[in-house]
């Protein structure tokens, strides 16, 4: 082989081997934040639950309760979940959709899961409030406050901005 020759083969060779590393650490990569996403998700509503025993200071009773109504509650709203994302995909499939009334049965639909979702919510936070004593209760009333306003569309625009304002 000559010299051209040889130095094509090398540089082939290195390219190769490049890609075959880039490639294995993609790999490693994806599936690694696949199961840290997966299992963070699953994890949440245990992390939940010790928050607020550890917060609350729960009794043993107080904390075998919560875990019963948080138990229950997750299996209501997972069924209106279902609810709802089942006539999300028939709003969203132009085959189902002949007129703007459909759209609005369908939308109607979602509107009222959304409803009993929220009321679920609020019924779920009542009983969880009615375990815990009188100071309980005022910590409580702070933690749920905060997550309100935490979730609320503007939070992070209002942070930024009384931050940047010097408050």
């Amino acid at each position: 082989m000559n010299y051209f020759t040889q130095r094509r083969l090398l540089i082939l060779a290195v390219v190769v081997l490049l890609l075959l590393n880039l490639a294995t650490l993609g790999t490693f990569w994806f599936f690694r934040s696949g199961k840290s996403k997966t299992s963070s998700f699953q994890d949440r509503p245990h992390k939940v639950e010790t928050f607020l025993i550890d917060k609350l200071a729960f009794d043993s009773l107080q904390s075998k309760e919560l875990r019963r109504l948080m138990e229950e509650h997750r299996a209501g709203a997972r069924r209106i979940l279902k609810s709802m994302q089942a006539s999300r995909e028939m709003l969203f499939n132009p085959v189902f959709l002949t007129d703007s009334m459909e759209v609005d049965q369908i939308t109607g639909k979602i509107a009222t899961a959304q409803a009993a979702l929220d009321k679920a919510t609020y019924y779920h936070f009542k009983s969880i409030r009615e375990i815990c004593n009188p100071d309980q209760q005022q910590k409580f009333d702070a933690i749920v406050k905060d997550v309100i306003r935490r979730h609320h569309p503007g939070y992070r625009r209002l942070k930024k901005r009384h931050s940047s304002s010097g408050d």
